[in-house]
C-alpha cells in the first residue's frame, strides 16, 4: 500500500507538493524571522485603529464645543465607532475566509483611512456619524483578520507569543492614543487626531502588500 504525502494535491496524482497558501490563513512560517516582519506588518494597521479610539476620546469636548452640541450627543463619534467594530468583527472573519484574509486586510485599512479623513473634514455631525461608521468598517475589517494572519505566522508551539505579541501592541496602542491626542489637540486642533494615524495606514497597507507578496 503506498502511503499518502498530506502536502500533495489528492485531486491530481501528479502535481508536486502544495504550497501553503498565505492569504487563506495557512502556516506563514518561511523562516525563523519572517513571522516577525508579518506582526510587524499587520501590527502596524491593528496599532492604528486602537490609537484612534483613544486619540478621538479625549478630543470629544473641542467637537461638542467647535458643533454647538453636548456631551451626551458628541459621545456618539465614538460610540458608533466601537459598535460597528463590534457588530462586524465575526462577519469580517468569515469574509475573510471566503476571499482571502490579505484582501480583507489592507481593503480595511484602506477603508478605514478614508473614513478617518471625512470624519476630519467633517463640517456636522451629520457628516461626521457616517463618516466614523465607515471608518469601523474599516477597523472591523482589519482586526478581524489581522490577528488570524498573525497567529498563522507563527508556529503551533510559539502560537501563544503571537497572542501575546498581540495583546501587548493593542495596549501599547491604548494607553499611547490619549496622550497623544492630548497633545495634538492642544496644539492643533481636533481635526488633526483624524489624520494622526494615516501615515501608519499607508505604511501598513505598504508593508503587508510587501511582506506577504
Amino acid at each position: 500500500m503506498s502511503s499518502i504525502d498530506p502536502n500533495r494535491d489528492s485531486g491530481n496524482p501528479n502535481s508536486g507538493p502544495v504550497k501553503p497558501n498565505v492569504d487563506r490563513g495557512a502556516s506563514l512560517a518561511r523562516s525563523a524571522r519572517f513571522k516577525y516582519w508579518v506582526f510587524g506588518a499587520l501590527g502596524i494597521g491593528i496599532f492604528a485603529s486602537v490609537v484612534d479610539h483613544g486619540s478621538v476620546n479625549v478630543a470629544l469636548p473641542t467637537i461638542a464645543s467647535e458643533f454647538d452640541t453636548d456631551l451626551p450627543t458628541i459621545q456618539w463619534v465614538v460610540i458608533i465607532y466601537a459598535l460597528t467594530i463590534a457588530a462586524l468583527l465575526l462577519p469580517m472573519g468569515r469574509l475573510s475566509d471566503l476571499i482571502g484574509r490579505k484582501k480583507v486586510y489592507i481593503a480595511g485599512t484602506m477603508v478605514m483611512a478614508l473614513g478617518a479623513v471625512l470624519s476630519g473634514l467633517a463640517p456636522s455631525l451629520e457628516i461626521m456619524f457616517p463618516s466614523r461608521v465607515l471608518q469601523g468598517v474599516g477597523a472591523a475589517m482589519t482586526q478581524g483578520t489581522g490577528m488570524a494572519i498573525i497567529i498563522a505566522a507563527f508556529p503551533a508551539n510559539e502560537k501563544g507569543r503571537a497572542i501575546g505579541l498581540f495583546m501587548t501592541m493593542v495596549g501599547v496602542g491604548a494607553v499611547a492614543g490619549p496622550a497623544v491626542g492630548g497633545v495634538m489637540v492642544d496644539a492643533f486642533g481636533w481635526r488633526v487626531v483624524f489624520f494622526l494615524t494615516l501615515p501608519l495606514e499607508v505604511i501598513g497597507v505598504a508593508a503587508t502588500a510587501w511582506v506577504m507578496r
